[in-house]
């Protein structure tokens, strides 16, 4: 079994890895793969803007490291607002906000409203694939339902998010209307 420090000591190192290896401080992201030591490390491998507007290797930017950042950071929400509620450590605002300006970022970026991106180049921060799915959706949905209803976010941040969703339900009657 166990010991309660050890897995208290596991559980910091996990955090701890999470937001200083895979989280971008300049785009608020989670980004699946490391090519170094940190996301700084590792730019020179992503995509560069040309071939993410060429859709290479592919228009959801499999195996990039950038396909599935609204995936990683959906469940970091919950993560933080769960670590919140039971210890009530204020930290956690810092780590709220971090992480909502990468999900209002992949809610907002597009040109199209409702549009969700899956993730945002670590490159230039405005470049993103032209694909995303029913599964980036769904968890982005989630998320803004658990920053609305948690005292972490404030008032702005939660008019933002409603402002989303608000286009994804447009969007998703408009898709629904012409496929009739």
């Amino acid at each position: 079994m166990i010991k309660k420090e050890t897995m208290e000591m596991k559980m910091k190192d996990a955090w701890d890895v999470t937001f200083r290896k895979f989280y971008y401080p300049k785009t608020g992201m989670f980004y699946d793969a490391l090519y170094g030591n940190s996301i700084e490390e590792s730019l020179d491998a992503y995509p560069t803007p040309e071939e993410i507007k060429a859709s290479s290797p592919n228009p959801c930017g499999w195996n990039t490291g950038m396909e599935d950042a609204t995936l990683s950071a959906c469940p970091m929400v919950e993560a933080i607002i769960a670590r919140y509620e039971v210890a009530k450590e204020s930290e956690m605002k810092k780590y709220s906000d971090m992480v909502y300006e990468g999900i209002i970022k992949n809610g907002t970026l597009a040109s199209e409203p409702g549009f969700i991106v899956r993730s945002v180049s670590p490159v230039d921060g405005i470049s993103f694939y032209m694909d995303s799915s029913r599964d980036q959706y769904t968890n982005w949905v989630y998320a803004a339902h658990l920053f609305i209803n948690s005292e972490l976010t404030d008032e702005k941040q939660k008019t933002a998010l409603r402002e989303v969703l608000v286009n994804i339900g447009i969007k998703a009657v408009r898709i629904s209307c012409e496929s009739v």
